[in-house]
């Protein structure tokens, strides 16, 4: 592969996401999303292509060592003295422990190229596997914060009325039961700092 590499371990690396990503990145997209209606058009598709590329957050792609796409790893905020690491992986290349390499790849180089305190990484509580790996690499629990669930009812109740927000959960309370676990959900904060996986 002839593409520029910003970060490897010797068998894995990451390359800027471009064009010939596209593909693949999207489908990665589809398959993760909780909001599938954001990629039901092609109109929406270029959209949300556009908004991985353009908006400032510095998007990698995951290559193993027979040139296999494995998903992306980003880095949110790059400008920031605290920004925030994501990973995704295709369905196929989960539970290998690609992820644990893309952060570590890309935590290594930036912080030879950036001048930060630390990296953020977020969990769900409902994800406990991607918990244990981060915690495998030594970050920190530095704090929660409530689960997207939460937010969404914290906001309708804030621009409802006490009358108008009852009938809302009324209305959706089937739902809530079926989603109990999101109901309960929280959001691990975790700190990565170079000498916890440096060595």
């Amino acid at each position: 592969m002839k593409r520029e590499i910003y970060a490897t371990d010797g068998q894995y690396y990451l390359v800027p996401l471009t064009a010939e990503d596209k593909e693949n990145y999207m489908n990665l997209r589809q398959r993760i999303t909780e909001m599938p209606f954001l990629y039901s058009t092609p109109e929406l598709l270029e959209f949300m292509w556009s908004a991985s590329t353009e908006l400032g957050d510095i998007n990698y792609s995951i290559f193993d060592p027979n040139n296999e796409y494995c998903g992306n790893v980003i880095l949110q905020n790059p400008k920031a003295d605290i920004p925030e690491i994501g990973v995704d992986l295709i369905e196929t290349k989960r539970n290998q422990g690609i992820a644990e390499r893309a952060i570590k790849m890309l935590a290594r180089q930036a912080y030879e190229d950036l001048e930060v305190d630390y990296f953020l990484l977020r969990v769900s509580s409902r994800n406990s596997h991607s918990r244990h790996m981060i915690e495998k690499l030594g970050a920190v629990l530095i704090g929660e914060e409530e689960g997207e669930f939460k937010r969404m009812i914290r906001t309708i109740r804030e621009v409802l009325d006490e009358d108008s927000f009852s009938k809302v959960v009324e209305r959706v309370s089937s739902l809530l039961d079926k989603n109990a676990d999101e109901k309960e959900e929280v959001v691990y904060r975790y700190q990565l700092t170079p000498d916890m996986f440096k060595g």
